[in-house]
């Protein structure tokens, strides 16, 4: 039987191996993270992954249009039952742009599931803060 710390572990793991694979800008890293079937939001209003091959062309093109990536995931939450669990943490995305450094502090969700003996993300969604919403509020100000 899988315990909640065996999820966590892999589950983390599995994130880690993205995070990284990202941060070094190594496609196919990124890719080896990845289920077949994954689909996934991006912050950008175009950023939507339906399947591997929409995938590889949303990294490369994160890829291309930055010197330097740097993706640190903050603390996570993790739980799961069966071949599949779920993620969610804090995300900080640094980045050079065009020499222009961007920061990027966002929020992760994810599902993975068992393939094998590997977690794979099957689906992973990355969103900043509504800027237009106050701390404590449940609905930006009306206008």
């Amino acid at each position: 039987m899988t315990t909640i710390s065996d999820f966590k572990a892999a589950a983390t793991e599995a994130m880690e191996r993205y995070a990284q694979a990202y941060s070094a800008k190594d496609l196919e890293g990124i890719m080896a993270t990845a289920d077949e079937e994954f689909f996934g939001y991006g912050s950008g209003p175009d950023e939507e992954v339906y399947g591997k091959d929409l995938l590889r062309a949303q990294v490369e093109r994160d890829l291309s249009q930055s010197d330097r990536i740097s993706m640190i995931l903050g603390p996570g939450h993790v739980s799961g039952k069966g071949d599949v669990a779920w993620y969610a943490g804090s995300c900080t995305i640094e980045a050079t742009v065009e020499g222009q450094d961007v920061r990027m502090e966002g929020r992760i969700t994810a599902v993975l599931k068992k393939v094998g003996e590997r977690w794979l993300i099957a689906m992973s969604h990355f969103a900043m803060p509504f800027g237009g919403q106050e701390t404590g509020q449940s609905w930006p100000e009306a206008k």
